[in-house]
């Protein structure tokens, strides 16, 4: 401990005097630039020092000090470089501008995370924002961003630009100093390999987005065809049953607590409600998700990895595999957005499929507004189509109630409305940065969820006109902190962001073919469950013979399903679900 302190220490001490022997050389050299490099200087040390020691940074980037002398550092060295090399002014002020723009906007960036969501940036944050498409991202700008964010960013870039722009006139007829190059250069190539490569201000997000790329692509290797597997080849020839129907309903960040299924005060689930009344939909109290945010929830849900077994996401079956190991026919259907490129997790499953159907075609920038009611189409296209020699099972992935709430309704489902008087202070506090209980959100979110009410009830209505042996299952990734305004971002978690609706709804012919699964899940539903172990309860729902990945124990539809207190966890086992800060439970 104490030799890392000194190194510390001496590393600290090295900087600041070369720092301070930087200073008094351009001041010696150039001494009309004096007072304008130390604008630029104290711009970028104001921002490092508020990034780094008073927003906690420390903890995360445990060297401190020494990270901030190296922003200033860079700061001062390529600009140095840039001014003894360039002669061409434009390309002097743009190359200039461009790199203090970096090295001031990317800090920026953590003040502004803290500032607006009192948490610090971390993996999970950084995961998230590589999962979500530019679409996505400006609903989240527009939602969560307040104004004075874009004041202090106009404020900043202005004043860096005026800098620029006069130390350019300065320094464009000075004679090019090669010696002051190499030695400039060399020392930033010191530095860099100094510096922790994954414990670092700028490079973080750059090796976080290595980690990520590099797990999806093990995933993507361990998704070869299931013919490959033959432990799972042996199941067709125990498949009994044929011409079943089972629908997976995927919803996005719903809270239960904003249905009135969940006994909400406003009625906002009128159509589930009434056929809850009834012995086929069993509606589970205590659901709850193993994560905030789609990716890492899903990942865990469609896998037999879960939290508890802890087993290797790049070793795990997803239910797909399962499924068309039996030889079922399987389709996804969303409303999600198609990704491009960096494939993430969910649409390598997704990919397995035997049909893929993404009904929003939006790319890059466009936007275009598709409910989740016109997935009803396809659904009964695909069902039309299918060859009832064998089961079918259908993903119907909702965009559901993902910001911006407001677009995802149509308007005839506006019915909670808020006065114009609190729409107007509402637009207030959101420029200000105050989201806590804001009304007019509040209520977009409760017609959203009315929508969803009507999307998950027409589905429902279809199937049973079938008359088939049939099941629908609906559950979330994730919830939703709608009535403090801060959504689902686990740098600042609340057990709101976890609290998730589950219902089963099943057919007649099932409730008569499997007496026993009807009477557990009946059994279980006020029971805990986190939705890691929909794997399992898929498995057993489904009669699929399976002994090498499924447990029983995780199984809702097996009477010996039980989850106990201390295997009740969240964030990828880093929260207990049973604490005496979750108000939720018991």
């Amino acid at each position: 401990m104490l030799e890392i302190f000194l190194e510390n220490i001496f590393i600290k001490i090295a900087i600041l005097s070369y720092l301070i022997y930087l200073f008094i050389k351009l001041h010696r050299e150039y001494k009309n630039l004096g007072l304008i490099n130390l604008s630029l200087f104290f711009i970028v040390l104001i921002i490092s020092i508020i990034t780094l020691e008073i927003l906690a940074f420390p903890v995360v980037y445990p060297y401190g000090l020494v990270l901030e002398f190296i922003i200033i550092y860079f700061a001062a060295t390529i600009l140095l470089i840039l001014f003894s090399v360039v002669k061409n002014r434009v390309i002097l002020i743009t190359s200039s501008f461009l790199l203090l723009i970096i090295l001031t906007v990317i800090p920026l960036c953590y003040v502004f995370h803290l500032l607006i969501f009192q948490s610090t940036l971390q993996t999970d944050t950084f995961y998230a924002i590589f999962q979500t498409d530019w679409i996505e991202m400006k609903d989240f700008i527009q939602q969560f961003i307040p104004f004075y964010s874009y004041l202090i960013l106009a404020t900043m870039i202005y004043l860096l630009f005026k800098i620029i722009y006069k130390s350019s006139s300065l320094f464009i007829q000075r004679k090019t100093n090669y010696r002051l190059i190499i030695l400039h250069t060399t020392i930033i190539m010191g530095i860099l390999w100094i510096i922790p490569k994954d414990n670092n201000l700028y490079l973080s997000p750059f090796y976080a987005f290595q980690n990520y790329t590099h797990s999806l692509a093990l995933f993507k290797q361990n998704t070869a065809p299931v013919s490959n597997f033959l432990e799972l080849n042996t199941l067709k020839l125990a498949q009994k049953q044929q011409g079943n129907l089972h629908l997976i309903v995927i919803g996005e960040s719903s809270n239960k607590h904003h249905m009135s299924l969940y006994n909400y005060s406003k009625k906002t689930t009128p159509k589930l409600d009434a056929l809850s009344q009834k012995n086929n939909l069993i509606v589970f109290k205590h659901a709850f998700s193993n994560h905030t945010t789609t990716v890492p929830a899903l990942s865990l849900a469609l896998t037999s990895t879960n939290q508890i077994n802890q087993q290797s996401l790049q070793k795990a079956h997803s239910i797909i595999r399962i499924l068309k190991a039996i030889n079922s026919k399987t389709a996804w259907l969303s409303n999600q957005r198609r990704y491009g490129i960096y494939d993430n997790l969910i649409s390598l499953l997704s990919n397995d499929s035997d049909a893929t159907i993404y009904i929003n075609e939006a790319v890059g920038d466009d936007e275009i507004k598709v409910f989740d009611s016109q997935l009803l189409e396809p659904l009964k296209k695909t069902i039309n189509n299918w060859d009832k020699k064998t089961n079918l099972v259908i993903f119907l992935h909702l965009i559901g109630n993902h910001s911006l709430y407001k677009e995802r309704y149509p308007k005839e489902f506006e019915k909670f409305k808020t006065p114009f008087v609190e729409v107007l202070i509402d637009s207030i506090k959101n420029g200000l940065g105050i989201t806590q209980q804001n009304t007019s959100e509040i209520n977009h979110y409760d017609n959203s969820i009315l929508f969803t009410d009507f999307v998950i009830s027409r589905f429902i209505e279809h199937i049973e006109k079938l008359n088939l042996t049939s099941t629908l299952l609906y559950f979330a990734d994730h919830g939703e902190d709608v009535n403090r305004g801060i959504a689902h971002n686990p740098t600042q978690f609340t057990y709101d962001m976890v609290e998730i609706p589950l219902i089963i709804w099943v057919s007649e012919k099932y409730r008569k073919q499997y007496p026993k699964k009807v009477q557990a899940l009946q059994l279980n539903r006020n029971k805990l469950f986190s939705n890691d172990l929909i794997f399992d309860t898929l498995i057993g729902l489904y009669d699929i013979p399976l002994k090498q990945f499924y447990n029983p124990r995780f199984d809702l539809s097996n009477s010996h399903y039980n989850l106990k207190d201390n295997e009740a966890l969240t964030l990828h086992g880093k929260i207990p679900y049973v604490s005496d800060k979750n108000l939720f439970y018991p």
